[in-house]
């Protein structure tokens, strides 16, 4: 750990913490890592920013990346009630093949936005080593109406509003990792899929997982018509 608080300085707004150089072994490689912490104070909170920033290279590829510790408020002034967190970035190389086409190695992001008490969650990492994937996306509280406000705040156009019971996501979850890493964010294997939602003014629900014991399958639906097509309950109304 290198001993000054603050080691660089980006002016009056932008500045890092401690400088730590370590070295880790991966597998059979052993790899040089560098970590600090990158602090970048904004107008919306009293706090600063803070971001912790990795580099590290072996023999065989290079990765940086840049993970947010705290939660930021009111982005850009869209609103008291907005708050961005668990944000961060990875982007990694193989040496062999990104010096001779130019292909990243590994490309990951992870964010979750809050608006009020709505909730909305995306990960996503691609890699060329299968091993090191990641697709999750979460949402609570969230539908096609939220998202057209929202828009239109940014916007500051006013779009008409669709019926709210049009698409409605009380909860639904999304998730597919190999077990893996997006910055300091690390994802546990596992595979599934979720929801309790409105969709054309009908309830939903479904629950899908994949594990070491098998595959659990559920799936609900009010009645509904469609056309001369009507589909219910063999023994209910849903």
């Amino acid at each position: 750990m290198l001993p000054a608080e603050r080691t660089i300085s980006f002016g009056e707004h932008v500045y890092t913490g401690p400088i730590a150089i370590e070295f880790a072994k991966e597998g059979t490689d052993i790899v040089l890592i560098v970590k600090a912490l990158l602090n970048v104070k904004v107008d919306t909170q009293p706090e600063p920013l803070k971001f912790s920033l990795g580099l590290k290279a072996g023999t065989t590829g290079a990765a940086a990346y840049a993970t947010m510790l705290n939660e930021w408020a009111n982005p850009a002034k869209m609103g008291k009630e907005i708050k961005i967190k668990g944000c961060s970035l990875e982007f990694g190389i193989v040496y062999a093949t990104f010096f001779t086409t130019g292909v990243p190695g590994a490309i990951g992001f992870a964010g979750q936005l809050m608006l009020g008490q709505k909730e909305a969650k995306l990960a996503m990492k691609l890699s060329q080593n299968p091993k090191d994937q990641v697709l999750a996306a979460s949402v609570t509280d969230l539908g096609v109406v939220d998202l057209v406000q929202f828009a239109s705040k940014v916007c500051e156009i006013d779009f008409p509003k669709p019926p709210k019971d049009l698409l409605h996501f009380n909860k639904f979850d999304l998730y597919l990792s190999t077990g893996a890493s997006i910055g300091e964010i690390y994802f546990p294997a596992g595979a599934s899929l979720s929801g309790d939602m409105l969709i054309l003014g009908k309830k939903a629900k479904f629950d899908c997982t994949v594990g070491g014991k098998g595959v659990k399958l559920m799936a609900t639906i009010e009645q509904f018509d469609l056309g001369p097509l009507k589909v219910k309950g063999a023994t209910g109304k849903d």
